[in-house]
């Protein structure tokens, strides 16, 4: 792992460096993203699990895992981070690390969208056109 000098109340310098990592600008080094995102997701970060899922989902830096993306999006999501609700039902209706349910997903979607998350408003009016069609 490469270690930044970067003083403890410069939060600024740390998301530029953790993009940089994360999205490969100027060093690639994906995993170091993912390392620094599931501290800060462990202490607490809800939007860092939230990207913790999508580097899981999207094999971003670490093994593509749907399992351990619906780990850190429930994680989210459970503590109130409405876009990874959205997520978090999205992985639920494509079978992807958690069984298919429509009805969980479309409980997921609804708690998006009443938290304001316009994606997870779309896809509940998906799911629920599925849900009455079926």
């Amino acid at each position: 792992m490469i270690y930044y000098n970067i003083k403890e109340g410069d939060k600024m310098k740390k998301v530029l460096l953790v993009n940089m990592l994360l999205y490969g600008m100027g060093f690639g080094l994906y995993a170091d993203g993912a390392v620094y995102f599931k501290k800060a997701c462990d202490s607490g970060d809800l939007k860092k699990c939230y990207k913790l899922g999508h580097m899981y989902r999207d094999g971003t830096g670490v093994k593509q895992n749907y399992s351990k993306a619906v780990k850190y999006y429930s994680k989210a999501c459970d503590d109130g981070y409405v876009a990874a609700c959205n997520n978090l039902g999205v992985r639920i209706c494509n079978d992807q690390g958690i069984k298919k349910n429509n009805i969980e997903a479309a409980k997921l979607f609804n708690r998006a969208c009443k938290g304001g998350d316009s994606d997870g408003c779309h896809n509940l009016e998906i799911i629920k056109r599925e849900i009455i069609n079926k």
